[in-house]
């Protein structure tokens, strides 16, 4: 009997094994919810995605957005790989950005490895939603826009946010001329508890202001933050659009992850130090896909990779909150002048034991959601 009768037999009984696995239902298109998809897709599932939306990153502008690369020793695009992820979208390494203090004194951060990473963002091509959508579709994931499901009707709630949250992103793009730039403006009255960053890659900027508080002064902090800025560098500043979004769900962190397994934002998986998610979302699909196919426990994973960080940056919000506005220029400067930022910065992040004293008075304090729940004339 010759060996391709053998082989042509074994693939049968691959087909077979891979046909009876039941389809995974996902409900949200975007950066958790298609990282789920195809990895589900890799381990044989079929796959059907349904998004509320005309098409993923439909929900928000062209613009670019960060990636934190400080939690880990290992680098995100060793962690790209590790999810199943093929960068294949605008993605730029930051190694040298500037820090600026309500004065305009500038200080200047310069590392080794890149502290974050910039990502586009959007429905248009290069962006990292349609570059997971793309990769979905190669690996036969169904996706359905503008349809939606309920939470009864899906194995994976991915959703992202639902109403207001606890940040508040207010803020513009435009096309400028000026060559390639990170800065950030930490300024008490232009960004209260939090700051302002603006980004040109490639000719588009984006400009942001983002609030834990006085949400309802976000257009002044906005025009605060277009002159300080113009201050600092003269910009011409063309085809304006005003952009802003929420992030952040304190609430969802004490809720139920499973049944159906929630991931991302519809977790309440944030940075709610810094207000990064990227990271969160896409680790959170890979883990959720994860443990489907291998039929451990979701929980279970996410106490291990996600869990310890997302309660250590409301701790540190906490701490940060009580410690007000004033240490906006001590912090600037012991900010800027390590030598190994990415390791200071990860410290924050990996204090367990600090986290088990305080994560239930930090819970307790921001359970009830957005940081300021009058958010809604914020643009009109």
């Amino acid at each position: 009997m010759s060996w391709s009768f053998f082989i042509d037999l074994e693939l049968i009984l691959i087909e077979g094994v891979i046909m009876q696995k039941e389809a995974i239902r996902i409900a949200g298109a975007g950066l958790a919810g298609l990282t789920a998809a195809i990895n589900l897709a890799r381990y044989g599932y079929p796959v059907e995605v349904f998004e509320k939306n005309e098409n993923s990153g439909a929900n928000r502008s062209v613009d670019w957005d960060g990636i934190e690369n400080w939690t880990t020793e290992e680098d995100i695009v060793g962690l790209f790989q590790r999810w199943g992820i093929e960068i294949c979208f605008n993605l730029r390494s930051t190694l040298d950005f500037e820090v600026y203090d309500r004065n305009g004194a500038c200080y200047p951060v310069s590392t080794e490895r890149p502290f974050f990473y910039l990502v586009e963002r959007g429905a248009q091509a290069g962006s990292l939603e349609q570059s997971l959508k793309q990769q979905a579709l190669d690996l036969g994931v169904e996706i359905h826009y503008s349809q939606e499901r309920s939470r009864s009707e899906v194995e994976i709630w991915a959703t992202g946010m639902q109403n207001i949250g606890f940040f508040l992103d207010v803020g513009m793009t435009f096309r400028t001329r000026h060559p390639d730039l990170v800065m950030v403006l930490a300024d008490a009255q232009t960004a209260p508890r939090a700051y302002t960053f603006l980004v040109i890659a490639d000719g588009l900027a984006a400009l942001s202001v983002v609030l834990t508080r006085d949400f309802r002064q976000a257009r002044a902090h906005l025009n605060q933050a277009v002159e300080s800025f113009r201050r600092i560098l003269p910009l011409e500043m063309d085809d304006m659009q005003i952009t802003s979004g929420f992030s952040g769900m304190p609430h969802a962190l004490g809720q139920s992850i499973t049944h159906p397994i929630r991931v991302g934002e519809a977790a309440g998986f944030q940075d709610y130090l810094l207000g990064f998610g990227i990271r969160h979302a896409l680790s959170s699909g890979y883990l959720a896909a994860q443990a489907i196919h291998d039929g451990v426990d979701y929980e279970k994973l996410v106490n291990q990779e996600i869990r310890p960080l997302v309660r250590t940056s409301v701790v540190n919000r906490m701490l940060y909150d009580l410690a007000g506005d004033r240490l906006y220029r001590p912090l600037i400067r012991w900010f800027t002048s390590s030598s190994n930022l990415s390791g200071l910065t990860r410290r924050w992040y990996r204090n367990r034991s600090l986290q088990g004293m305080l994560w239930p008075v930090a819970f307790k304090r921001y359970a009830d959601g957005a940081a300021d729940g009058e958010a809604s004339e914020i643009i009109h």
